[in-house]
């Protein structure tokens, strides 16, 4: 029968103040005596990140150090190894026998030079790192020479991961869990690409018109500590802390051409708006090591239509939501994302897209004065990946328009409405200039 093996990885600026301060609350006797030893407040932080790391894959069970060295699991037949690199930080369990693990984000080196100094052949990047990352896991499993151990090795972005155990563990799987810990690596200030995107969306929500477009996609990406232009839109950062965020969001919507939409024939057409405003996201969950967060978020944003040659204030909109993101790891490194609210908007707004003048009022279409209120419900899950310096992505959303202060009126032509598209982007230019942010 396989032995079950867990194994576990996550960035150790990632892992919090508090779950660390967790960590130390449980140590036990000798791993307290050695942290007490840590002169390092860097090396404290990764002993308590390698324990926090140990605790939260196995809960139940309670880990102490070793009398020869390394830890050990307190009255069960549990072997474990830690590894750090790098701000990294990484745990190996076994049910019995011997387990070692051993982590390396991959930097750049002289790897011809090393492979023939340290494994007498020149090596490659990706192979000096894998045949480097098993020997040390090796080591620490006490494995030697022995036959009865095997290694596994693991790529995920830029880090390497490897493990080695008796050859009955079962390590295929082991990892799945907290893969998606590795997308914090560094990334570039900026980037640039170009591609192409299809989108199905409707001329306005609850227009019964719907169309599809073909349009190219710049790809823009812009990751500085206040200004950022990344999956969640374009924003300016005032306030990040560890659980509050406070910002400058922007969103916007496309023309409507009334002659092409049956509902608004003869009506003026609506020109694209832009939303700015403040927006206060508070997380409510985070996992590093599983690469998930859940957030509230509340921004609140002018509207502005404009047609590039004037600009018309048309209100406000307020649109409080739930946003869940994660990172699967499903043959490769996925980010997922999901979101749930209500919109609010003034008369102003809702006036806009919905009310009817008395001059523009036909036996078909009855004036209508909008009143501010709520504004419908809105669910949106998107996915996207990057493949080297290609990304491509998709989205869908569902509006539902039951209840809505403008549900009555004859613009209103449908209550339930899907909109999706999807993406395809070459990244042809990258700053050398590398920054990490919170995720």
């Amino acid at each position: 029968m396989a032995r079950p093996a867990r194994i576990a990885f996550a960035r150790i600026a990632a892992i919090g103040v508090r779950r660390l301060a967790g960590a130390r609350s449980r140590l036990g006797p000798r791993d307290r005596r050695r942290y007490t030893a840590i002169l390092s407040r860097k090396r404290r932080r990764e002993f308590l990140a390698g324990r926090w790391l140990l605790q939260r894959c196995a809960r139940a069970v309670r880990f102490d150090a070793a009398p020869g060295g390394g830890v050990r699991a307190v009255r069960r037949p549990l072997a474990a190894s830690i590894s750090h690199a790098r701000g990294w930080v990484a745990c190996a369990i076994i049910a019995g026998g011997r387990i070692g693990v051993d982590l390396e984000p991959m930097v750049e080196r002289d790897f011809a030079a090393m492979g023939k100094w340290f494994f007498q052949k020149s090596e490659n990047k990706t192979a000096f790192y894998r045949r480097w990352t098993r020997y040390e896991a090796r080591v620490k499993a006490g494995a030697g020479q022995q036959a009865g151990f095997r290694e596994q090795t693991w790529r995920i972005g830029n880090l390497a991961l490897s493990v080695c155990a008796p050859r009955g563990a079962a390590l295929a799987g082991a990892l799945l869990a907290c893969a998606a810990a590795a997308h914090a690596e560094p990334q570039p200030l900026w980037e640039v690409g170009l591609g192409a995107s299809a989108l199905t969306i409707p001329d306005y929500r609850g227009s019964e018109e719907s169309r599809g477009y073909l349009l190219p996609l710049p790809y823009l990406v812009y990751r500085d500590r206040r200004v950022r232009l990344d999956r969640e839109g374009a924003r300016v950062v005032l306030f990040e802390g560890r659980r509050v965020e406070f910002n400058l969001s922007a969103n916007a919507t496309p023309p409507v051409d009334s002659d092409e939409n049956r509902a608004r024939a003869g009506m003026p057409h609506l020109d694209p708006t832009l939303e700015i405003g403040p927006q206060v996201k508070v997380r409510l969950d985070a996992d590093p090591a599983s690469g998930t967060r859940l957030e509230f978020r509340l921004p609140v944003r002018a509207v502005i239509a404009t047609d590039f040659s004037y600009a018309q204030s048309v209100g406000y909109v307020f649109y409080p939501h739930l946003s869940f993101g994660a990172r699967p790891h499903l043959g490769g490194p996925w980010t997922f994302g999901a979101q749930a609210g209500a919109l609010f908007a003034t008369r102003k707004y809702h006036q806009y897209f919905y009310g009817v003048d008395q001059r523009f009022a036909t036996p078909q279409r009855a004036a209508y004065d909008a009143r501010g209120g709520y504004s419908g419900a809105v669910a949106l899950v998107s996915l996207s990946r990057r493949f080297a310096r290609v990304w491509a992505g998709g989205f869908m959303r569902y509006d539902y328009l039951g209840g809505a202060a403008f549900e009555d009126s004859p613009l209103t032509r449908r209550r339930g409405f899907f909109m999706a598209g999807v993406g395809v982007a070459y990244v042809f230019a990258e700053s050398s200039e590398k920054v990490e942010l919170p995720d």
